[in-house]
């Protein structure tokens, strides 16, 4: 099992340490860099954490990324290097984000964790986005006619009321549909990491 196909964000700057493991893991370790078992482990299925020199190298050894449209790894302080996102829009539409190979099986059989480190943009190119994808591994967001396209996850985050709260988005896809949650409303304040997690 590895991550996944395409991650994308509008106003996001995505981050050290994006993680699908077929379990959670304890409750304390998610607020450190994670060494060891914990990126390593049979469990994990991909890590991505952008670390200087081995900025696009999944930490199993499969999933490694390919950057596309103005997505960019930067220099941070906190984890050492993290993935910056940018707009798109329908004159700009283009894929922003980083993508895994294609093939890939990157799909767990049973319970999974998506988990990531996000800072949203004190001033992002369109303060009124809608929402930036973590992590899309869907090609549609939604239930399709088409059950071959109601497969696999995605996670976003959706902003409301100008940017004064946000609700996070995530869907998994079971073939005859897309199952989807939304968390409640919540701030996730700007240039601050926030960790962000779907079980």
């Amino acid at each position: 099992m590895k991550l996944t196909e395409l991650m994308k964000a509008g106003a996001l700057a995505l981050t050290a340490v994006m993680l699908l493991a077929a379990v959670s893991v304890a409750a304390d370790e998610w607020s450190t860099i994670y060494t060891g078992e914990e990126v390593t482990g049979a469990h994990v299925v991909a890590i991505w954490q952008f670390k200087p020199g081995a900025e696009l190298k999944d930490g199993k050894g499969k999933a490694h990324l390919k950057l596309t449209g103005k997505t960019r790894v930067v220099k941070d302080e906190r984890f050492g290097g993290a993935l910056e996102s940018f707009f798109s829009d329908k004159n700009t539409d283009k894929r922003q984000g980083a993508l895994a190979p294609h093939g890939l099986r990157l799909t767990p059989k049973g319970a999974f964790t998506v988990e990531a480190w996000v800072k949203l943009k004190a001033n992002p190119a369109n303060p009124k986005w809608r929402s930036g994808y973590v992590l899309d591994k869907t090609y549609v967001p939604g239930t399709h006619k088409s059950k071959a396209l109601n497969k696999d996850y995605f996670l976003k985050i959706s902003q409301h009321a100008s940017g004064k709260t946000h609700v996070l988005n995530a869907g998994v896809g079971l073939g005859k549909e897309v199952i989807r949650f939304n968390s409640r409303r919540v701030t996730i304040p700007v240039a601050k990491w926030t960790h962000v997690a779907f079980c």
